[in-house]
């Protein structure tokens, strides 16, 4: 009776220790298959140009007149497409001022703010520039070597950009926009006739603009887009001022030139 008992127990351990090794095998099939499964490409969107710039530096106000002379859409980050939407998809003001915007219509901008966003050369590239010490400041509260590292990396992408391509100062925006949106639209192919018709009611676009960006980014804009010298003036010292001062000129006499006006 103990031998029978035995050969029981053993046929019994036997039967577990093949059951594990058949299971081990086919998780391990399992880990096999998922590892060898091809990644789904990434799927390229593609618009008349990318606006590039860093945060803060006036690229809402850019998609806003761009997208009210086009009627066609201005797509957000890619990376953040829950959020960072069409600005006609957000925007509702007394006079529906984005309505004829064709939400089926190729889009024809595409804001960026990290060169890994440039992922299409047939696209032009619209830079937008602001004062580093304005627009690292207002979005960071504060500025350090990794700041500028950052901030520097899109000058370089533009400045080594071989096609379609325009810069565009934000102080020369606010000063002087009628000049600088009809080179706006020259660049992207838009039609100027409505030029005076948007200039008569500019103050209103530009403020209703303003307060929709200050309500979707929590309390952000309190400069209202204006005062150009406000974070330098009320958040910087002169150390800093000539940290990104020494920071400017340690750079090429090419990247160099994008920002003496700020020195």
């Amino acid at each position: 009776m103990g031998i029978v008992s035995l050969e029981n127990s053993e046929s019994s351990n036997n039967e577990r220790i093949r059951r594990h090794d058949v299971l081990g095998r086919l998780k391990q099939r399992r880990r096999v298959v998922l590892v060898e499964e091809p990644e789904e490409p990434q799927k390229i969107i593609k618009a008349d140009a990318y606006l590039l710039s860093h945060p803060r530096s006036g690229n809402h106000w850019v998609r806003f007149l761009v997208e009210w002379f086009s009627g066609r859409p201005t797509l957000g980050c890619l990376g953040n497409k829950e959020t960072d939407i069409p600005i006609h998809k957000g925007f509702n003001d007394e006079r529906d001022s984005l309505k004829h915007v064709d939400e089926d219509s190729n889009p024809i901008l595409i804001k960026a703010h990290n060169i890994s966003e440039i992922i299409n050369n047939d696209m032009g590239i619209i830079i937008i520039l602001r004062d580093p010490k304005e627009t690292i400041v207002s979005h960071w509260r504060n500025i350090n070597k990794e700041r500028m590292d950052q901030y520097i990396s899109l000058i370089k992408l533009f400045d080594e950009f071989e096609g379609n391509k325009k810069i565009i100062y934000y102080e020369d925006l606010i000063n002087n926009p009628k000049k600088e949106i009809t080179e706006i639209l020259d660049f992207l192919n838009i039609n100027k006739d409505r030029i005076e018709e948007f200039m008569e009611d500019y103050e209103y676009y530009f403020k209703t603009s303003v307060n929709f960006y200050k309500k979707n980014r929590k309390g952000r804009g309190q400069t209202e887009g204006k005062d150009l010298k406000f974070f330098t003036n009320n958040f910087l010292g002169k150390k800093d001022i000539n940290f990104v001062k020494n920071y400017v000129l340690r750079q090429p006499d090419n990247i160099q030139s994008y920002l003496l006006r700020y020195l």
